[in-house]
This record gives structure tokens, sequence and C-alpha cells, in this order.
């Protein structure tokens, strides 16, 4: 993601942090979620259990305190 181009905060909406999920292109990484935090951007995480744990059924618990 381009942030540093960027005049505007970015919004990352349908996301998740890759920590939860390593192999899931679509979840961001720390150094890209640290990028648009310093532009005032906003992430929108989702729910979405395949993007919030690797398996199993994913809980609210999951997306808030990283568990996997």
């Amino acid at each position: 993601m381009p942030f540093e181009a960027s005049q505007k905060p970015e919004l990352v909406t349908h996301s998740n942090c890759r920590a939860l999920v390593p192999n899931r292109r679509r979840c961001k990484t720390d150094e890209v979620i640290k990028k648009m935090a310093v532009k005032g951007g906003v992430m929108g995480i989702t729910l979405i259990r395949s993007l919030v744990s690797t398996g199993g059924p994913a809980t609210i618990e999951h997306a808030l305190t990283g568990l996997k």
C-alpha cells in the first residue's frame, strides 16, 4: 500500500492483523498497520473466521486479544 504517496489518511477495510492469520495476504502486517496509523488512517477489522483464526470457531475474544 502506498501510504507515503497519499496526501490524506487512508482507510483499510475488511482486514485484520497478519499476526492472527499469517498466511492470509488480506491481513496486514504490523509494518503496514503502523504506516497507516502514522498518516492518521483507520483500519476496519472484520470478524470473518478465516481472517481471525487459523482454525475452529472465531470469537470476539480472538479478534480483540489475538488468540489463535
